[in-house]
């Protein structure tokens, strides 16, 4: 391919990963404490919601003119076609963020049992874990992070399961507090398979396979 294609490609990957890390880090910011959802943290959240949308919309134009005009092949075409494919990933992980602060807001935290306050905070720090994780693996082209996502990812399940447990056995917790603690962990479990989904589309990148189960092991040169 031409070097004018492959600084195209370049770009549009640069900008890709400069969006998700956006997303990543606002995610990280809301794990940290949900009991912060401040109206001022709600408005940036907002705000890159629409920034994300905005700039991918942008990006994936990009992306088919790129694949259109220069047809590429192999790990040019694997990487071209992985960033198309996650772009829609990237935008709904934004519109989850929004969901959690959303939930955060409403639900009060802080007014919560201090088990579920924890299994909350726990939660989210494991699906920033697991969507950090992946963007990491696709910054790196590391196709064997997969393995190490598996047990935040099963961390991940588990905490949402005990929340919701917790939360139903709560005689503190009722009604809509309950059901947005509900939405809550299923957003955050989403923003996990986000993560995940950057992890395998790496290995696929790297490798030239779909991944199944365990991503194979990359050749070393």
């Amino acid at each position: 391919m031409s070097r004018e294609f492959h600084t195209e490609l370049q770009l549009v990957e640069q900008e890709f990963n400069e969006v998700a890390g956006l997303v990543t880090d606002t995610v990280l910011r809301l794990a940290e404490e949900p009991g912060t959802a401040t109206p001022a943290l709600a408005s940036e959240v907002t705000a890159m919601v629409t920034e994300v949308r905005e700039r991918l919309r942008v990006l994936e134009e990009r992306g088919h003119v790129l694949l259109a005009r220069q047809a590429p092949v192999g790990g040019d075409l694997r990487r071209l076609v992985a960033i198309l494919r996650l772009i829609t990933n990237v935008e709904r992980t934004s519109r989850h963020a929004r969901h959690v602060m959303d939930s955060c807001q409403s639900i009060e935290v802080a007014s919560l049992p201090a088990e579920i306050r924890e299994l909350l905070a726990s939660l989210g720090r494991r699906a920033a874990v697991v969507l950090q994780g992946g963007l990491d693996a696709w910054v790196r082209g590391d196709a064997l992070a997969m393995l190490e996502l598996e047990e935040p990812e099963t961390d991940v399940d588990d905490l949402q399961l005990r929340l919701l447990e917790a939360a139903s056995h709560s005689h503190e917790v009722h009604g809509e507090t309950r059901l947005a603690l509900g939405l809550t962990a299923r957003h955050y479990e989403r923003i996990a398979d986000y993560g995940m989904a950057l992890a395998r589309d790496t290995a696929f990148v790297v490798t030239g396979q779909r991944i199944i189960g365990e991503p194979p092991v990359p050749e070393r040169s």
